[in-house]
């Protein structure tokens, strides 16, 4: 197997923050801003509103600045402040058109009370078009776990080459802050009768995912290769917990993404359920979305051909 090359520093210059959370309940603001801080980055915010308090606030910014407001909230280089939910993907579209971010963190709403937890449109957007690495903020994430310096992460390794392009990024962000890195790969459908069997399966996965840290990653971090049976996304999920890691490395599809139906389940059900932000990786991420979008909106705009 051949081993995975050496991580590389993390530079982030520009960040994109998608949001729908009320400020003042969003962990993921003050997360982004202090990585900003850190870095050294620009960081750009996308918050989505409804279509009405959109409306409203745009009206009394141009009253206060004498229409200055409206000028600035359109021009191309600079994300708007608020976006139109319905809107969203077409304003993203436009953002990352004209930037190119180094990380995109996206928030899910915080569920109303009664009302079951979802990703939510930003998170959604945000996978589906964002051609960086993107940090999730699901509905489970809790305070303590929201800080930007995990000491320890859990990478999700299914060996396929999404896996393999979010190892790179475990790897950076573990060197980055000194932190415990849990390699863990999960052997789904095999039930082990014994613990000699278990050691018998786990044997081969276990040199695999040796073989594809560098020698050196013992210099700046402590690295565990853990294998584990059942489910992935549960099992991913409760051995975050156990670890008490503040970040989860996962590839958005993995092997899962072989079936339309289910590509992607594996790493949206850990969003869903984790206690920290999860960074998801795509191998040569693209904007899937991007062409079918443009197509939309020439369609959108195009003059009826005359009769």
């Amino acid at each position: 197997m051949q081993q995975l090359l050496k991580p590389s520093p993390i530079d982030l210059e520009n960040i994109l923050l998608v949001t729908g959370a009320p400020p003042w309940r969003d962990l993921s603001l003050p997360y982004a801003r202090e990585l900003a801080h850190t870095h050294g980055a620009r960081m750009q915010v996308a918050h989505l509103v409804s279509a009405e308090l959109r409306s409203k606030v745009t009206e009394l910014r141009a009253r206060q600045n004498g229409g200055l407001a409206s000028q600035v909230s359109n021009a191309k280089p600079h994300a708007p402040a608020l976006v139109d939910r319905s809107g969203l993907e077409e304003t993203l579209l436009e953002i990352t058109a004209h930037q190119n971010f180094d990380l995109v963190i996206a928030s899910s709403m915080i569920p109303r009370p009664g009302s079951a937890p979802s990703l939510g449109q930003a998170v959604e957007q945000a996978l589906s078009l964002a051609d960086s690495p993107v940090l999730v903020f699901g509905p489970r994430v809790v305070e303590d776990a929201s800080k930007t310096r995990p000491h320890s992460i859990v990478h999700a390794i299914d060996f396929s080459p999404q896996a393999i392009a979010a190892g790179e990024h475990a790897l950076s962000w573990a060197q980055e802050h000194l932190a415990w890195l849990t390699m863990l790969h999960v052997v789904e459908g095999i039930q082990p009768r014994d613990e000699n069997a278990r050691a018998g399966v786990a044997k081969p996965f276990r040199r695999w995912m040796e073989e594809l840290v560098p020698a050196e990653a013992s210099l700046w971090c402590e690295v565990d290769h853990r294998i584990e049976f059942g489910n992935p996304a549960d099992s991913i999920v409760a051995t975050t917990r156990e670890m008490d890691a503040g970040l989860i490395v996962i590839g958005l599809s993995g092997l899962d993404g072989a079936a339309s139906h289910s590509a992607g389940c594996t790493a949206r059900k850990v969003m869903m359920e984790a206690p920290c932000p999860v960074l998801v990786v795509r191998d040569y991420m693209v904007k899937r979305a991007a062409v079918p979008v443009a197509k939309r909106q020439e369609q959108r705009f195009a003059m009826p051909l005359a009769a």
